[in-house]
């Protein structure tokens, strides 16, 4: 429409597969528009433009918006045409990349300090009673490890239940494809709970340097990557697991990864921070994380010693 307003959101950053996008000026069609982000296709892969100031995320630029970028004019199936610097996602809204910079959303791997792992759930555990938060995963956490009575509605008691069950067998080191399967696009959304714990659970032991939680990580790896088991998830869910799997990760989940295995005084702002994700998906990727990191400190601590 002529001299419709034009909305300009400069992309503050992205990770290092979207700079490599905007260089190929890779074409791109819109497939899902929320409120603060924008869901594209392209090259065979899903592409997130997200209006969250400091975040980042495989696949993902972080832009400035004033506003719902719902309201922008974006439609599903339209086509984000490039014009120079820019990407026009509709004609009231286009991405400035001329000052974006790159970041890293690959995790560390870190020495294996269990003192300094029970500092951090302890200081999770705390910050999850204050919060009250009785979403997801973490209503089964919250009976199992701090034995209080959370009833669980019937979609968080299904999930859970298959949860614990893939955690047992992955660090017996059998049975593990099955249950897997079992988990895998269990739940509800665009990333179903039982793919966020997943996530958790691959997220922290990926950042643990000691041969049991490599071993743990690549057996519930195997289950979760075995021939069509992500067939039962979603699109968006798929690649979550795919860059977890790859060792990649949101700075949301990075955060409260170092926040459990070495910086307990964190561990309440990133579990906040955490928990303002979806509906569920902080609370269920929380859980598995700090899950896994129990089973890890119950297999390999010994008086509080490095091991």
């Amino acid at each position: 429409m002529e001299g419709a307003v034009v909305e300009t959101l400069r992309a503050e950053a992205c990770d290092s597969r979207f700079e490599a996008a905007i260089r190929a000026r890779m074409t791109l069609r819109v497939l899902q528009v929320f409120d603060h982000a924008v869901n594209l296709e392209g090259g065979g892969w899903l592409w997130t433009v997200v209006a969250r100031p400091g975040f980042a995320a495989p696949f993902t630029v972080c832009v400035a918006a004033r506003g719902s970028l719902a309201d922008s004019r974006i439609r599903p199936g339209s086509v984000a045409r490039w014009q120079g610097e820019w990407l026009a996602l509709s004609a009231g809204a286009r991405i400035d990349f001329s000052s974006c910079r790159t970041v890293p959303t690959a995790g560390e791997e870190m020495a294996w300090d269990v003192a300094a792992a029970r500092r951090g759930l302890a200081a999770f555990d705390e910050a999850l009673a204050a919060s009250g938060e009785a979403r997801g995963c973490l209503l089964g956490y919250r009976r199992r490890w701090l034995g209080e009575a959370c009833p669980l509605d019937a979609m968080s008691s299904f999930v859970w239940q298959r949860a614990d069950d893939l955690m047992r067998v992955a660090f017996a080191g059998e049975g593990v494809e099955a249950a897997a399967r079992r988990l895998v696009g269990a739940g509800q959304g665009l990333t179903p709970a039982g793919d966020d714990f997943i996530a958790g659970a691959l997220c922290v032991l990926g950042g643990v340097d000691h041969p049991a939680a490599r071993r743990v990580r690549q057996a519930v790896a195997d289950g979760v990557g075995a021939p069509g088991v992500l067939d039962a998830t979603t699109r968006v869910s798929r690649q979550m697991l795919a860059c977890e799997l790859a060792g990649q990760a949101a700075s949301t989940h990075l955060r409260f990864q170092r926040a459990l295995l070495r910086d307990a005084c964190d561990a309440g702002p990133a579990l906040s921070e955490l928990l303002s994700v979806g509906h569920t998906s902080g609370a269920d990727f929380a859980a598995g994380a700090a899950d896994a990191l129990r089973r890890l400190v119950l297999l390999t601590g010994v008086s509080g010693r490095r091991r």
